[in-house]
């Protein structure tokens, strides 16, 4: 894994399956990657609207889907479109609940939540 500290071109290489730099989802122009796990990728963006800097958490676990193309989603076999669908229903939840929880100390602070490119999208 690469020193966190690295924000350049060489830490993005080392991360693929990411959405390119410049994609435009609703409001939110996509700058970089901040980081992949096993659930999802998370970017920095730019709310083109209000003008701040975002994070967005993308739903795309690497057991159950990968990216086709440039840009959609879509279950690694029929047999886990399923699960696919299932966690993504639980991920758009997660962020209804956390928009709701505006102000509550230790809770991230979700602002909005989307669904493009056949998964989801949290905008911290």
């Amino acid at each position: 894994m690469p020193d966190p500290d690295v924000t350049s071109a060489e830490f993005r290489q080392d991360i693929r399956g990411g959405l390119p730099e410049g994609t435009v989802l609703g409001t939110y122009e996509l700058k970089s990657i901040i980081g992949k796990g096993a659930f999802g990728i998370t970017y920095h963006a730019r709310d083109l609207t209000l003008g701040r800097d975002v994070a967005i958490k993308e739903y795309l676990p690497t057991s159950l889907a990968l990216r086709e193309g440039r840009r959609s989603v879509m279950p690694i076999s029929t047999d886990h479109a399923e699960q696919f669908a299932w966690g993504r229903e639980r991920f758009i939840e997660e962020a209804r609940t956390l928009t709701r929880l505006e102000g509550t100390p230790a809770i991230v602070r979700a602002y909005d939540f989307m669904e493009a490119n056949g998964t989801a999208y949290m905008v911290m």
